[in-house]
């Protein structure tokens, strides 16, 4: 199915029209001003196995040329261009990941993948020892139409079972996502 995710009224960003996973399940999107205007779907669905566990799923879209973001704003003509330029930095800053531009039905996409592990310490964890958690990533940054914003997919998961079905899932996902102007 089919569903409209619109962010603020007053923002310029397009309105993105995306094909979420089966049981799927929204969360509210908490944290800064900037990030509440830039997240605009946050939740859980699981894939994989006889047990599955949950996939953290988040899409945002950002506009491509504020300050911190990637310098490729000379490029938005050639999403080609853009989508190479956005894998060459992710790949710079995040040297373990597995970078590749991929073709989606929207056009041109950085995806990214790593596994990694998160390590808390045990005081903020609550445990007599640090807690190891693996995670597996898949981050899909798409070059909108209007060569002023990126729409971008996050997925995790502590599963090293269910991976491969949770990075099938987001591709999945990617592949149905179609950006419409606002009005």
């Amino acid at each position: 199915m089919s569903e409209l995710i619109s962010g603020p009224s007053s923002a310029s960003a397009p309105h993105v029209r995306i094909d979420l996973p089966p049981g799927f399940t929204g969360q509210p999107v908490v944290g800064s001003p900037e990030g509440e205007d830039s997240v605009r779907l946050f939740g859980r669905f699981a894939v994989g196995g006889d047990a599955p566990e949950p996939a953290t799923f988040s899409l945002a879209v950002v506009e491509l040329t504020r300050p911190g973001a990637a310098p490729v704003a000379h490029l938005t003509r050639d999403r080609g261009l853009v989508a190479e330029a956005l894998r060459a930095q992710y790949q710079q800053h995040r040297p373990e990941a597995d970078t590749r531009v991929i073709d989606l039905t929207i056009g041109p996409a950085l995806a990214a993948v790593t596994a990694a592990e998160y390590r808390l310490p045990p005081e903020m964890s609550g445990h007599s020892r640090e807690v190891v958690r693996p995670v597996f990533r898949i981050e899909v940054q798409i070059p909108a139409p209007d060569g002023r914003h990126l729409v971008v997919v996050d997925v995790t998961t502590e599963s090293e079972a269910d991976w491969p079905a949770v990075a099938e899932e987001t591709v999945r996902i990617a592949n149905s996502i179609r950006v419409e102007p606002r009005e």
